[in-house]
């Protein structure tokens, strides 16, 4: 696992989560470029510019023009040692990357909960936190997983006023997220949660 490289992108998908608006396109339904995953869009999502990113690493963004802030960012590294790899370790590192990012940054009392990202387990969790140098104060919710050799990270992120409706708004990525060849592991609605008694595969968004 690329260290370096989980770095720069969580620093990368919460920045542009919370602050920047980018060039946008049509994106519903979506397809991974590479044909790996596809889900169903939120209504009224569109998909931004990406990043440039390393070689072996995707990065898709996702925003709301009728909702300002609200982001969510799909990232994938491929890496031959994935396939080794522990998702609770890391899932730590995922954590620790954002609080360098947000140095006051808090989990919800549940911490990090087992889940689903379509046929994978996977793990989540929620936080809190300011951006350095501005009064913005951003909720979000990570998911980490493993397929084969490639690691993702789903980052739902927006104004912490705004993070419950974005929550409501999001519900169709993780009820019909699917890997090629997969059908998605959620046959019910996919309603999200928003206490500690959520479920998984659900975005968690607190409640309070």
């Amino acid at each position: 696992m690329r260290h370096g490289v989980w770095k720069s992108f969580l620093l990368v998908a919460l920045i542009v989560g919370a602050m920047v608006m980018g060039t946008a396109q049509a994106a519903t339904p979506y397809t991974d470029a590479q044909g790996r995953f596809a889900f169903a869009m939120p209504d009224g999502y569109v998909q931004e510019m990406s990043p440039q990113v390393p070689p072996g690493a995707s990065t898709a963004i996702f925003s709301s023009p009728g909702l300002p802030g609200a982001r969510f960012n799909v990232t994938t590294v491929d890496d031959p040692s994935n396939a080794q790899a522990n998702l609770d370790d890391l899932t730590g590192q995922t954590l620790q990357q954002l609080a360098q990012a947000l140095p006051d940054i808090t989990l919800w009392t549940q911490g990090i909960v087992t889940a689903k990202v379509g046929s994978a387990d996977a793990r989540e969790y929620v936080f809190r936190g300011t951006v350095p140098n501005t009064q913005s104060r951003v909720r979000g919710a990570m998911l980490v997983t493993l397929k084969g050799t490639t690691a993702y990270t789903i980052l739902f992120s927006a104004n912490d006023g705004d993070f419950d409706k974005m929550a409501d708004q999001c519900t169709p990525v993780l009820a019909t997220f699917a890997f090629t060849g997969e059908q998605p592991a959620a046959a019910e609605s996919g309603n999200i949660p928003t206490g500690p008694t959520a479920t998984p595969r659900n975005i968690i968004t607190g409640g309070g």
